[in-house]
Formats: structure tokens, C-alpha cells, sequence
């Protein structure tokens, strides 16, 4: 008898709670009573094997209540059909199938105006495009493609990093000076308990100190990227 796959268990748990996160959306965008959601979103996280790529974003880029919300508004757009009459109906418009900011303002819990300002993390981070030249409150919110495959568990590298990133495996074996390194750098990340800082190594070793960052890497459920400083592009707009 095979043991059970607790990735297929995630993956699945994350699925239900996407559903039952944009059933509590389309519930406000027809002002209908979410309780009933609520209850069976809090249900799956509480058997959720690991942290929902929903919360994993909210974690990540610390958005408040009402971006959260506007985020999963446009993947509603995107994952569900029924969506975009919802969005042509709420807006008394039916050429209007879409996310906008108006729509959010209007609809979703917490509303501030700020969610969509070029500093917050929506805007900031790229994880909504803003598609028409109109006014900022009427124009079409788009979700980012690889956004939303995260949000439905499907983790990759952004191709547009693929030509700029170099992957670099675990070694096969390491110095014991290599060894000590990196389990020195663990303890000391796990003693801290807090996110991943940035960890200089310093030395003329760059291959053993790829070595020992990849052992790292591994060890936490990463998987280590290089970047060479002569493959950074020189243009602001490539850059960002």
C-alpha cells in the first residue's frame, strides 16, 4: 500500500479553500450573507497541511484586508465563469465584465483608496495590472498570470527570470568546514524563528559558498537561483 501523499492532500485543501474564499467574494458583490463561507473556509484551513497560497501572499507582501480581497476578486474573474456577469451587474453596466476599482470600493470589506496606489503592494509588486488608459477608479484590474497559477498551487520560476537565473543543485558531497558552515547558519536561522534574512558569506571560495547556499536552501524547502551582477540589464524599465 502506497503512503498518503500529503502534497496531493495540500493541493487539494488549497483548491476548497479557493473556492469557498471566492464563493464569500461573489457574496458580496450580490450582498448576499457570508457566514455559511466563512464556516467552511475556517473548516479547511484547519486541516490544511501547510499555509494556503492565498495567506502565503498576504504574509509575503503584508496586504491588508481590503487588497486581499481585490486580489481574489480579479482571480475570481479569471477562475470563474459566473464572475464576470456578477461584475457587469454590480456595475450597472453589461459591457463591464471585469474588475475594477470602483466595483472593489463599492463591494468588498475594509475599503481604502490607498490599496491602489503605486506604493502599496498591489500596485508595487506587480500583483494587479492596471490594463486601460481611463481613470484610475473605472479601469480594468487584471490579476498577474503567475499570480494567479500560485494562488491555484502551481509554483514556478517567472519566465521572465528563467534567461537571467542560474539553478544550482546540491552538491554530492562538501568539506566538513562546508559542513559546519551551513548547519552554523540553520541553527542560527531556526533559533531566530523569523523570516529568511539576507546572509552575506565572505571568502575567495565562490564555489564552496554555492555549495554551502544550496544546502541551505534545501534544507528550508528552496531551491537556490543565481544571479550574476554582469546579467543585471542595464534599463530601469527591464530592471523593474
Amino acid at each position: 500500500m502506497n503512503a498518503p501523499d500529503p502534497r496531493h492532500d495540500w493541493t487539494d485543501a488549497n483548491q476548497r479553500l479557493m473556492v469557498a474564499e471566492l464563493a464569500r467574494i461573489k457574496a458580496r458583490l450580490v450582498d448576499e450573507s457570508q457566514e455559511s463561507v466563512k464556516k467552511t473556509a475556517a473548516e479547511i484551513r484547519a486541516v490544511l497541511p501547510a499555509q494556503s497560497t492565498i495567506d502565503r501572499l498576504v504574509d509575503c507582501f503584508d496586504l491588508s484586508t481590503f487588497e486581499r480581497d481585490v486580489l481574489l476578486l480579479c482571480a475570481g474573474v479569471e477562475m470563474d465563469a459566473k464572475f464576470a456577469s456578477l461584475c457587469a451587474t454590480a456595475q450597472s453596466n453589461p459591457q463591464r465584465t471585469y474588475a475594477t476599482f470602483n466595483l472593489a470600493l463599492a463591494s468588498l470589506e475594509e475599503p481604502h483608496w490607498s490599496a491602489l496606489s503605486p506604493i502599496r503592494p498591489l500596485r508595487r509588486w506587480r500583483l494587479i495590472e492596471v490594463i486601460e488608459e481611463t481613470s484610475l477608479a473605472n479601469a480594468r484590474l487584471r490579476i498577474d498570470e503567475r499570480v494567479l497559477h500560485f494562488l491555484a498551487g502551481i509554483n514556478y520560476l517567472d519566465t521572465r527570470l528563467e534567461p537571467l537565473l542560474q539553478i544550482r543543485g546540491v552538491a554530492e558531497t562538501m568539506a566538513d568546514a562546508q559542513l559546519e558552515t551551513a548547519r552554523a547558519i540553520l541553527d542560527g536561522l531556526h533559533e531566530h524563528n523569523a523570516p529568511v534574512p539576507i546572509i552575506q558569506m565572505l571568502g575567495d571560495d565562490r564555489d564552496g559558498q554555492a555549495d554551502i547556499a544550496a544546502s541551505v536552501a534545501a534544507e528550508l524547502g528552496m531551491q537556490l537561483h543565481i544571479l550574476h551582477a554582469e546579467a543585471i540589464p542595464a534599463g530601469v524599465h527591464e530592471r523593474n
